[in-house]
């Protein structure tokens, strides 16, 4: 590593903030609340869930003359994660003692009643009308889509965000005088950054505040430090270390974070699949598939809030092995690959043989995912997928189901189908795809899904859902899939 430093810096408004001697799990919500006393964000669920913790964490721009903000829960998010960012909370909008069009909008439309959870809404606001001042009323609901309100109702929540749109030229955040001080901070020439485990608070006195925090500016780091420490958390977009964190005390003995490492940042197009590194977001994955495939899009979309999206790694979903983890069907059904790396090798493993049971894999030590190979689809094929849950969005699947094949001699072939929620892990439907290989659309029968899926899973109640509920959707799923495009074919 090339650089040890017991300093985490970031930006706030306009100065650079140094954190010494604080413990590596510190989350951010609670340095913000309990040392810079920036109150306004509140702690509600502290598990990513209500929003009331809401605020824009932003980077330097390609360009490096603006900052790129995105939101983010700030209860899971560790505050080591924070060096070399700019970060605004709700008092950051203050501006010569006026409010910020959004808070004043609020105001005017009733859209506040207690007031817990405004100071997230608003910030989630106004994140997006940083990109997009003319929003539709479903960019303001999905904006809104991770901040629960249990008081007004979303109606003047919405009215005023239109009201706030009129004031174009105040609604963008001034953010240049954090852009000098974020290129002052910036470790360019030592970039990796380490938090040994003893930390000095005091002279001579040493006093253990938490465990190894690392976050390596390359990934032939990340491999070297991974065989020296086979048992590392590797620290992504925090969505489920921050619970384990909150919910559970977890304190790793050594945290290895991949934030500022460019090259698992890269997507590579090429005509035959994306090649998506191991930090690209879910928000990033959506808008890269969604015009070829924007079943896909939508699952992503539903995944989570955009504080969610915004930070959490497709492939953290998938070293994570939910049973209910929405991206595998959907990767499943389209033959991804994945790149796995130890040290100095790499070896590529499909996607539908990595899983060995209940958040198992086939991973060795010290291995962990470098990139993900996503085949686009190609002439003739037809991908479609759907996710079935008890809320529409911010809400964990009963099942998902994604599917891909093509039409030959009006018959179904190349079929590729795949499901989470009916097994300890996603994974593909073999006895499925041979019932459906080859019939013709309209001689598929119900009865035989069936007898497939009892053949194939074993029956298992869950809190999302029974087992005769999940299959019959299963079953329905599949017949949907494949009649939606029957009758488009015969319409024609």
């Amino acid at each position: 590593m090339s650089e040890v430093t017991n300093t985490v810096r970031f930006v706030l408004d306009g100065r650079v903030v140094e954190v010494k001697g604080e413990r590596r799990t510190t989350t951010v919500l609670d340095y913000l609340r309990e040392d810079l006393r920036r109150t306004g964000t509140k702690e509600g669920c502290a598990e990513g869930d209500c929003g009331a913790c809401v605020v824009m964490v932003g980077e330097l721009n390609a360009a490096q003359n603006g900052v790129d903000y995105v939101t983010v829960n700030s209860c899971l998010q560790l505050l080591p994660t924070l060096d070399g960012k700019s970060i605004k909370t709700v008092e950051s909008l203050k501006l010569n003692g006026h409010m910020h069009p959004i808070q004043e909008a609020m105001k005017e439309c009733h859209g506040s009643q207690c007031g817990f959870c405004t100071p997230g809404i608003v910030m989630s606001l106004v994140n997006m009308t940083q990109t997009n001042s003319h929003p539709t009323r479903l960019d303001i609901t999905d904006a809104l889509s991770g901040n629960l309100c249990r008081c007004t109702g979303y109606k003047p929540i919405i009215d005023a965000t239109y009201r706030a749109c009129e004031h174009q030229a105040s609604l963008r955040l001034d953010d240049q005088a954090d852009v000098a001080l974020l290129k002052d901070i910036l470790r360019a020439d030592q970039p990796t950054l380490s938090l040994e485990g003893d930390l000095i608070v005091q002279p001579v006195v040493r006093t253990k505040k938490g465990n190894e925090f690392v976050s390596p500016s390359s990934v032939d780091e990340v491999a070297d430090y991974l065989i020296k420490h086979p048992n590392a958390t590797l620290l992504a977009g925090s969505s489920e270390i921050g619970l384990q964190v909150n919910k559970e005390f977890h304190r790793p003995d050594h945290i290895l974070y991949l934030g500022h490492v460019k090259e698992l940042k890269d997507i590579q197009t090429t005509p035959s699949l994306w090649k998506v590194g191991a930090m690209v977001s879910l928000e990033d994955v959506m808008h890269l598939v969604k015009e070829e495939l924007p079943d896909f899009a939508e699952v992503l979309r539903r995944f989570g809030s955009p504080p969610i999206r915004f930070t959490a790694t497709l492939a953290g979903n998938i070293a994570n092995g939910s049973p209910i983890g929405d991206s595998m069907p959907c990767l499943m059904a389209l033959g991804t690959t994945l790149i796995l790396r130890q040290g100095s090798k790499t070896r590529r493993v499909d996607l539908d043989a990595f899983y060995t049971g209940l958040k198992k894999n086939i991973m060795q030590a010290s291995e962990f995912i470098q990139a993900i190979e996503i085949p686009r689809p190609q002439a003739g094929q037809i991908f479609v997928a759907h996710k079935v849950s008890k809320r529409f969005e911010q809400d964990i699947s009963a099942t998902c189901a994604a599917m891909t094949y093509v039409i030959k001699n009006e018959c179904l072939s190349q079929v590729r189908l795949a499901f989470n929620g009916l097994s300890p892990s996603p994974s593909r439907a073999f006895a499925l795809e041979k019932v459906l290989e080859g019939k013709r659309i309209q001689d598929v029968q119900a009865s035989e899904l069936d007898q497939a899926i009892a053949k194939s899973y074993t029956a298992r109640d869950g809190l999302r859902a029974t087992w005769a509920y999940r299959s019959l959707v299963a079953r329905n799923l599949v017949l949907k899939f494949i009649n939606t495009q029957f009758s488009e074919v015969t319409a024609s």
